[in-house]
């Protein structure tokens, strides 16, 4: 009888704590994403590292790939789009003399692809790439205390030197360059589809094709 008991008591208790386990369970399936309150929170973005995490990852990137990488790649993007951003605007208002390209950015593409210049820059990026970059993203997999996408580059001492400071200014580098990486896109895509710089858009008024 006392065996007979102390198993019913033991089964019981495995319910009751399932019972008690199962509220847990619902509230952690809950948790939403701060970007998408319409999805499921991603479980890799958990808010450790707060500087510019929305938690926006509704492809689950960062259940496949490690975060830190993702985010080194999303820093190093956004700086390229920021540079980029700029290129698009300064090149209509300055034109070296020496310069032969064609007007539209989409053209002078493939200009410089035939031409050669851009296979030059592509070796040139990826050996930087390869010398610079990778031994610096391994550092931070095997956990420095390196930030993804940090080479220690602030030349005019803008990021601070407070944690607070370089947190701030972490977050405004990576919200601008999530920015710039999708008006980079539009700015290309209306070129392709206009044919046209983006101030010739936007003194006549034709931002849209056949306008």
């Amino acid at each position: 009888m006392a065996f007979v008991s102390c198993v019913g008591s033991t089964f019981s208790g495995a319910r009751l704590s399932a019972k008690v386990a199962r509220p847990s369970a619902k509230i952690s399936m809950m948790a939403k994403s701060k970007a998408l309150p319409f999805l499921e929170a991603p479980k890799n973005l958990d808010g450790s590292d707060p500087a510019g995490d929305s938690q926006f990852d509704p492809f689950g990137f960062t259940t496949f790939f490690p975060k830190a990488w993702m985010q080194e790649a999303e820093v190093k993007h956004g700086r390229i789009a920021m540079l980029a951003a700029l290129g698009f605007l300064v090149e209509e208002f300055v034109r070296l003399p020496f310069y032969s390209a064609p007007h539209l950015i989409v053209d002078t593409h493939d200009y410089f692809v035939k031409g050669g210049p851009l296979l030059q820059i592509l070796i040139f990026t990826s050996a930087w790439e390869l010398i610079c970059g990778t031994p610096a993203i391994f550092e931070t997999l095997q956990g420095s205390s390196r930030k993804p996408g940090e080479f220690w580059f602030d030349p005019l001492k803008l990021g601070g030197e407070d944690e607070a400071t370089k947190h701030k200014m972490r977050t405004h580098e990576i919200i601008h360059g999530r920015t710039a990486m999708i008006a980079v896109s539009g700015m290309i895509h209306h070129q392709f589809l206009t044919k046209m710089n983006l101030v010739e858009q936007l003194s006549t008024g034709k931002i849209m094709p056949g306008a």
